[in-house]
């Protein structure tokens, strides 16, 4: 029986190492989570109305000015990128700013007096003035044709303007996709480790209190070992004894008082490892 206790304490022992060295590396893990993805979102040190971040103390100014420039500074720069830049509306900046230049000193231009008035050709003159010009029909198809031309490059522009801006809305998007995804498999990783680590951690306690019953039965075990040497009686009061001189009845009687201390140091041991 002594044997068995020792191979069964041995066994707790390597047991208990294994399960400790377990939990030390999943320790390690939620370290390395920890030092990637920053404190934890229940975080006592980590919650609205911390210390660190209450706004004024005692009357000074607002903690982080710079960092709420900053934040300003690139809402500033992200409304800029939304909007949508195109050929006809740098166009259209390019004629608004030219008429809204302001009137200076140097600015004013010579007013035509009120009184001028001075009457345009209507079209049908014109074309009748024209006649049979080849040359002026030739001129005005030119012209004609380069602006056709113009306002095709100006469309080519804008589809070559839009279709980047929709690369950049798209790769954007797959962006937020993949931070979003990589937010998620971190999250449920940490769980999956705080979970192991508790169960690691019943575990190990369940193993030293195992343990522990096994020593106190071993230490019992001592104290009783002696009893075995004697005569158990069957009837109650149960009582120890050794007749002074051994013969075949009182041999039997011994032999079956050692089997009943086997038979219980056994039935204790199971109920320690339980």
């Amino acid at each position: 029986m002594g044997t068995e206790v020792a191979i069964s304490f041995s066994a707790l022992r390597a047991q208990l190492e294994n399960e400790k060295s377990t939990l030390y590396k999943i320790d390690e893990n939620i370290k390395k989570i920890v030092q990637t993805t920053g404190r934890f979102n229940n975080d006592r040190f980590n919650q609205s109305g911390d210390y660190a971040r209450s706004g004024n103390r005692l009357g000074g100014r607002p903690p982080y000015p710079a960092e709420n420039a900053n934040n300003y500074k690139n809402e500033e720069h992200f409304n800029k990128r939304k909007e949508t830049k195109t050929v006809f509306s740098r166009l259209s900046a390019r004629v608004n700013d030219s008429d809204g230049e302001e009137e200076g000193p140097g600015n004013k231009r010579a007013r035509v007096p009120s009184a001028v008035c001075r009457e345009l050709p209507t079209r049908a003159a014109v074309l009748r003035a024209q006649g049979d010009d080849e040359q002026a029909r030739t001129r005005n198809r030119r012209i004609f044709g380069s602006l056709l031309g113009t306002l095709q490059k100006f469309k080519q522009e804008e589809i070559v303007l839009q279709t980047k801006e929709d690369k950049r809305a798209q790769v954007e998007r797959k962006i937020e996709e993949q931070a979003r995804q990589e937010k998620e498999r971190e999250q449920k990783e940490r769980k999956t480790l705080f979970a192991e680590r508790e169960h690691k951690k019943a575990t190990i306690k369940a193993l030293e209190a195992k343990m522990g019953r096994v020593q106190e039965f071993e230490n019992w075990e001592l104290s009783q070992k002696h009893l075995s040497n004697f005569i158990l009686t069957k009837s109650k009061p149960h009582i120890y004894w050794l007749p002074k001189k051994m013969n075949d009845k009182a041999n039997e009687k011994l032999v079956a008082s050692r089997k009943f201390h086997e038979s219980k140091y056994y039935l204790t041991y199971v109920k320690s490892l339980v």
